[in-house]
């Protein structure tokens, strides 16, 4: 092993990973598997691939390609040196819109792809719901397809030609023979030569076992392609590759067609009383040439409503329904569409009883879009020991079949006494069936397999498949003989040999398949290994189950929205929040000895997480890595140590009160090149400018509203650190703003909420500091008073973390009265209403939510509180985090990372904007970061509420 390691790192100018915590990270993806490679390539070119590819053969060590990991087959997974091409390897190469094709390598995300056409009015035809991180060399290597094959088909469909490397390195370039060329090919002495005269040979020995037996309708990805060795010498060398998982050799470039992206769409919702019935309709739907169609069941829709991220966006599930179906329509004129709409809903309304909709507005249209995507996801987050099981995922048959189908699963399941969620491509017959299984259990884990045998005999009589798209895997290439039958199976095996007969590429899958039973996430008599926790995990079912509720779907590799910033810069799968929940169960599964539970390894691992609690919300599962990272930091420090940054950064409410003291001496010395060099030898960024202290406290201000406990007051506002020594004027505008609002504002001395060490890992100065704040604030609390903050992270502190920190009945309670200041004045602003008429030449306003803020709350009340003192529109940045979290951005090994996610979006949007937008950002890490990277100064939305009324 350490000799393929070393020559790994001497020919490999990308990244190469061999640790433990690496390895477990790469050792999972969005299946039930888990099986730990070699090392971990990351390669920077075509190169990299080949150097990586020799030293594997050299060592006969198997060579295992990955893209985004989210695949559900264990198709990504191996013993052997896994490639990720997803970090560098993914760069778009040509863009040909005369020609309608694309060159690109196979690390390119399918999102990536259509944001460099989007605006030329082109995309890839293909569209699977993992589009913000799926890549298109996973996606020919599955031959994905998505919401729109109706119209699209598979990505063979839209491949023109791939480049692959075979085990010997040689590189060959598929193509489509006609008579001529094939003849000439076969007799030629090139390596592409001796595989056309052995495929040739393949099919003229099985011809017959290929006609009679395999199946041939469109979603069928189950095997090889075998079919097309019936149409030599007409050979399409491209489709026969499509869908075979990386096992016949290493995709190192495509070539794809793109199409035009539709004008016009609408869709026709159908509210089913059951849903067997309506899919029974699939035929008659069909007749109207929908542009999708599309079936989410009522398991989904439940969990779609509990769900943070879905439930105010789901207004158009106004019927109760045992699910819902989505037909889709295009058109080149709004008009167009609307008439297909009308003419569909009055026929089909007819025809059947159930409630019908349409939908014609785009924010509408991408929230039904968005359950539907959301629901493998939303089935997986459950917090049950049983959960929704990848086994039988993706089975698919002839659509006229699929109603009758279904119901017979169901029947099955239901004699089994298993429950499942649903949901699929209606119009094309593959259908996505999650049973809840729970494979600790011995008898849940046999199940599993007798259901799997079971049901791919259902399958075969329906003369089905059982992948429309995902593919075989590690999970069903052990059925194929039972689904196609021996003699195909063994084309299989001819074919696998032809390219790879070494059996290198990616064994174990389609042909020569692995043991189903062996590396499995979960199995009976699993290790788990207690952790004593200093938080309090019991919301979360205990560590060990919050860890465990990764499911690998993915979806924080996506590059927008709020999960995951470091990710979102680096693209390297060790910084996804994905990464860092597999740390955590890798110890308390066992898999890596628990006393690496504080090691350097993991730290790398946890670093670039800025606990910006994206995750909490946006990831299906809800995996809150912020929490984790928190406990981990508390366990590293027990065997490092605190570093004196660390200490200075957690008390850093007990260091502003004592610069406070002195605050001209402190602002005259804090940024001269001497204190920065200081400062720099205890790790802190000398590009940043520290914040300064104001000269007056804040609590000096507004001595007189110094509260006592028996006043009666509509508010207590709750001082934070920054308010209290650094912007006192934010506590003085908001004290205004009630003022005009007649709003009674008590005021308590300045306490730390602890927030700073709770970053750091230092839970018991956190506790203590929980302590203190409860005890103030929950007298206010129990009189059932508001405790307004106006700094996001120090109020919602008080509201998440402290469940953790300290949790009891006076933490709930104060917990549950706890708000931002922008939650509670919209309530009395909206009552007021300020602007009568719109007025003329005003700034723009242009709004950065904190990303606590947007993960807990949201910004609705903020743009509702806006809207309330002007007409004057405000837009969203649609960034995540800022990129500064708290001391995060300070720290000098982070300052280029925190730039970077700061230019992501933040950064370019403010300087785009005209000179007299005002800025609004009620975080004080955002306000510096924004500062720094933009030099425009933000205003709080007290301060502009202040202007403005």
């Amino acid at each position: 092993m350490d000799t393929i390691i070393q020559e790994l790192h001497n020919r490999i100018k990308g990244d190469v990973y061999s640790d433990p915590f690496s390895r477990s990270v790469y050792s999972i993806d969005a299946s039930i598997y888990e099986c730990e490679p070699l090392a971990v390539v990351q390669p920077k070119d075509k190169q990299d691939v080949l150097a990586a590819i020799e030293v594997a053969v050299k060592h006969h060590t198997p060579i295992v390609p990955r893209g985004g990991g989210t695949g559900l087959t264990g198709g990504s997974l191996g013993k052997g040196i896994v490639i990720d091409c997803s970090k560098y390897f993914n760069r778009i190469l040509e863009i040909n819109i005369d020609a309608r094709y694309i060159r690109c390598e196979p690390g390119v995300t399918l999102d990536n792809l259509n944001k460099a056409i989007t605006r030329e009015g082109y995309q890839f035809g293909p569209d699977v719901t993992t589009s913000n991180r799926a890549t298109l060399g996973g996606m020919f290597s599955n031959d994905a397809s998505g919401a729109h094959s109706l119209h699209y088909g598979k990505t063979s469909d839209h491949t023109i030609c791939v480049e692959l490397a075979l085990a010997d390195t040689t590189l060959i370039k598929t193509e489509t023979f006609d008579k001529a060329s094939w003849a000439e090919k076969k007799e030629g002495n090139s390596q592409i030569s001796t595989i056309c005269a052995s495929l040739e040979k393949i099919a003229l020995q099985h011809r017959k076992a290929i006609t009679e037996h395999f199946p041939s309708f469109p979603r069928r990805v189950s095997g090889y392609n075998v079919d097309e060795l019936l149409k030599l010498p007409h050979l399409n060398l491209t489709r026969l590759i499509a869908g075979s998982e990386g096992t016949l050799g290493f995709l190192t470039e495509l070539t794809l067609k793109i199409v035009p992206k539709p004008a016009h769409l609408g869709l026709v919702l159908l509210y089913p009383h059951q849903l067997t019935d309506a899919l029974n309709k699939i035929p008659e739907i069909l007749t109207y040439s929908p542009y999708a169609l599309e079936v989410s069941d009522k398991q989904i829709i439940q969990a779609g409503k509990a769900s943070p991220l879905l439930h105010n966006k789901l207004d158009f599930l106004s019927h109760d329904s045992d699910g819902l179906l989505i037909v889709e329509f295009k058109g080149d004129t709004a008009d167009e569409v609307e008439q297909k709409q009308r003419h569909f809903a009055a026929s089909f309304a007819r025809s059947s009883s159930m409630p019908i909709s349409c939908i014609t507005e785009a924010v509408e249209m991408s929230n039904v879009w968005m359950l539907r995507k959301q629901g493998v996801g939303l089935l997986m987050s459950r917090r049950a020991s049983d959960k929704a099981i990848a086994f039988i995922e993706d089975l698919s048959v002839p659509p006229e079949h699929l109603g009758h189908f279904v119901s017979e699963i169901q029947r099955y399941l239901q004699e089994k006494g298993k429950r499942c969620g649903l949901h699929g491509h209606a119009g094309e017959g593959c259908i996505h069936i999650r049973p809840y299984m729970n494979l600790e259990c011995a008898e849940d884990f046999d199940l599993m397999f007798t259901m799997m045998n079971d049901i791919t005999s259902i399958v075969k009589e329906y003369g089905g498949s059982l992948s429309g798209e995902h593919g075989d895997g590690i999970i069903r290439s052990w059925l194929n003989e039972k689904l196609f039958n021996k003699e195909l199976v063994q084309v299989f095996c001819d074919i696998k040999e032809t390219f790879d007969p070494h059996r290198l590429m990616n064994p174990g899958k389609i042909a020569y398949p692995s043991n189903p039973r062996e590396n499995l996430r979960s199995y009976p008599g699993m290790k788990h290994v207690p952790i004593v926790s200093e938080l309090n995990f019991d919301e979360e079912g205990g560590l060990d189950f919050a860890a465990n509720m990764c499911n690998g779907n993915a979806f924080c590799r996506k590059s927008d929205g709020l999960m995951c910033p470091s990710f979102q810069v680096t693209l390297d799968e060790r910084h996804s929040t994905r990464a860092r929940a597999q740390g955590f169960r890798a110890l308390v599964n066992g898999r890596i000895d628990i006393k690496l539970l504080g090691s350097k390894e993991l730290y790398e691992i946890m670093d670039l997480c800025l606990q910006c609690k994206g995750c909490k919300t946006e990831c299906p599962s809800h995996v809150d890595i912020a929490k984790m990272k928190a406990e981990f930091l508390y366990h590293y420090h027990k065997v490092h140590g605190v570093s004196i940054r660390d200490k200075i950064f957690a008390s850093i409410g007990k260091l502003s009160r004592f610069n406070a003291a002195f605050p001209s001496l402190f602002n005259a010395l804090v940024n001269t090149p001497l204190s920065k060099a200081l400062l720099a030898k205890l790790g802190i960024a000398p590009e940043r400018t520290m914040p300064l202290v104001a000269k007056k406290r804040f609590s000096k201000h507004v001595k007189h509203l110094i509260a006592q406990r028996d006043e009666e007051v509509d508010l207590l506002l709750f001082i934070d650190t920054f308010t209290e020594f650094n912007h006192p004027e934010i506590g003085i505008a908001a004290l205004d703003v009630f003022s005009k609002l007649n709003i009674k504002a008590a005021i308590l001395p300045w306490q730390c909420c602890g927030r700073p060490a709770i970053s750091k890992g230092l839970l018991k100065q956190a506790r203590d500091s929980a302590r203190k704040i409860i005890a103030q604030l929950y007298p206010y609390a129990k009189k059932g008073i508001p405790i307004v903050g106006l700094e996001p992270s120090c109020i919602l502190a008080i509201k998440d973390d402290y469940k953790g920190l300290l949790p009891n009945e006076q933490t709930t309670l104060v917990a549950q009265q706890c708000q931002t200041f922008d939650e509670y004045i919209a309530t009395p602003l909206d009552k007021k209403r300020y602007p009568t008429k719109r007025e003329e030449n005003q700034p723009a306003l242009l709004l950065h939510t904190h990303c606590h803020q947007k993960a807990l709350v949201g910004s609705e009340e903020t743009h509702k509180a806006i809207k309330c003192v002007t007409t004057t529109p405000c837009s969203e940045i649609p960034s995540g985090c800022c990129g500064m979290a708290g001391s995060f951005g300070y720290e000098k090994e982070h300052y280029a990372i925190s730039m970077a996610i700061g230019e992501q979006k933040l950064f370019p949007a403010i300087r785009q904007c005209d000179e007299r937008t005002i800025i609004i950002a009620n975080g004080t890490s955002c306000r510096e970061q924004i500062a720094h990277g933009t030099k425009r100064r933000p205003l709080h939305l007290a301060e502009y509420l202040s202007n403005t009324m």
